[in-house]
C-alpha cells in the first residue's frame, strides 16, 4: 500500500490517503483462492465451531458475546475461570 498526498501540508499525517497498488488479476486470484481455502477448511471441518477469525458470518462482536457468557457463568457461580485472550 501506498500513500498519496490529499491536499495540505505533506508533513501532516491527516492528508495521506492509502492508494493500492494490487492490480486487479492479482486481487481476482485472491478473491479465487480465499474461497478455495474457505471451502476446504468448511468441509473439511478444520476448525470448530468456537472459531471466529476466519469463518464467513461470524463476526468479532458474535465471539465477544459468546466469550461474555463463558466467562461470567463461573463468577456467577462462585468458581474461579480461566481467560486468556489475544489482542493481536
Amino acid at each position: 500500500m501506498s500513500l498519496v498526498i490529499k491536499e495540505g501540508k505533506k508533513e501532516d499525517p491527516r492528508n495521506d490517503k492509502p492508494v493500492s497498488l494490487t492490480s486487479f488479476p492479482g486481487k481476482l486470484m485472491e478473491q479465487i483462492i480465499l474461497e478455495i481455502i474457505s471451502k476446504h477448511i468448511n468441509d473439511k471441518k478444520v476448525t470448530g465451531n468456537s472459531e471466529y477469525g476466519f469463518m464467513k458470518g461470524r463476526s468479532c462482536l458474535a465471539d465477544l458475546i459468546a466469550s461474555y457468557g463463558v466467562m461470567t457463568g463461573p463468577v456467577d457461580e462462585v468458581r474461579t475461570a480461566d481467560v486468556y485472550l489475544d489482542f493481536s
